[in-house]
């Protein structure tokens, strides 16, 4: 994270908690100013940390309010579980079984 602008380490922060489950689905989460606090930042730094994530869907915002999780939550990405798998040789009789084990260790 090192060289990344602190709104951006922000906005993963946040994300991190969204995904984690910290806040339940149209929760509100903290304010602007709390956030600054916790992160030793600018509101400025959170509001734009806080908008990226409000136009990517995780955060919507409610004037006079506050910030709630969206509707459309992202701790849904944690269902999903997408891997990459590269073999030489896909007809190996080994092949099916250790795609099985690959399935049951992301169940987990």
């Amino acid at each position: 994270m090192m060289g990344e602008p602190k709104y951006i380490q922000l906005k993963q922060e946040i994300h991190s908690w969204l995904v984690s489950g910290r806040f339940i689905k149209e929760g509100k989460i903290p304010s602007e100013k709390e956030i600054a606090e916790i992160f030793h930042t600018s509101r400025k730094t959170v509001r734009h940390a806080l908008g990226i994530l409000d136009k990517e869907g995780f955060l919507h915002k409610v004037k006079g309010k506050g910030t709630f999780v969206s509707h459309l939550s992202c701790r849904n990405e944690i269902q999903t579980k997408t891997i990459g798998f590269l073999t030489s040789n896909i007809m190996n009789v080994n092949f099916p079984g250790i795609i099985k084990g690959v399935e049951e260790t992301l169940r987990n």
